[in-house]
């Protein structure tokens, strides 16, 4: 994987539609977080391939999840809704989430 440099997060959506983002800068990040962040990134299968998106209006009332990882070579954004969210990529969801701040 190239030189991850930054996350953004956002979880968007569920009955009350309230959304939640974090954005992670590595240069600035704590040596633990980056590594623990870095490791998430690597085995979640998300920079595997290309972006995928789902469309919201599918899944009423769900929470949905956006990811956008920038590298030193470019941008990836994935978009899906929980149901559909990889499961590799659980572990990493779920760190942003808890790190994640209303907005």
């Amino acid at each position: 994987m190239d030189e991850l440099i930054i996350i953004h997060f956002e979880r968007t959506g569920g009955i009350a539609g309230l959304s939640l983002t974090h954005t992670v800068d590595m240069r600035s990040a704590g040596r633990d977080e980056a590594d623990l962040i870095h490791d998430l990134v690597s085995r979640s299968g998300l920079t595997a391939g290309e972006s995928r998106e789902e469309t919201a209006s599918l899944y009423p009332d769900m929470f949905y999840y956006k990811i956008i990882i920038e590298t030193s070579t470019g941008r990836e954004e994935y978009q899906f809704p929980g149901q559909r969210v990889p499961d590799e990529a659980w572990p990493l969801i779920e760190y942003l989430t808890g790190r994640a701040k209303r907005g």
